[in-house]
């Protein structure tokens, strides 16, 4: 956990369902995609639902299939300075400005 202590792009490419940790965008409303969930094993994702919580559903099976927009990889590069970036962060993951510290 924790909150990102400055904002900063997320870079993606679009992968196949085959490769782990690879995100899987869901169009589960007809104006936006509105669900998300991540490649465990081949072909198959894990993801959080409303009724059932936590569950692991196969990429190529209904009602997935039709729904799925693609698969990305995060292509987001190092941080060129990671001590500037966290110093507003204290050891709680809350930024200080929050803390009041």
């Amino acid at each position: 956990g924790g909150l990102i202590a400055r904002e900063r792009a997320i870079r993606t490419t679009r992968t196949t369902a085959d490769k782990i940790g690879a995100l899987v965008v869901i169009r589960n409303h007809p104006r936006f995609v509105n669900h998300v969930g991540v490649i465990v094993e081949p072909q198959r994702f894990l993801h959080v639902l409303r009724n059932d919580g936590v569950v692991v559903d196969h990429a190529r099976r209904p009602p997935w299939a039709k729904r799925i927009q693609g698969f990305y990889r995060l292509m987001t590069p190092p941080d060129p300075n990671p001590a500037e970036t966290n110093r507003d962060v204290n050891p709680s993951g809350v930024p200080a400005a929050e803390t009041g510290s």
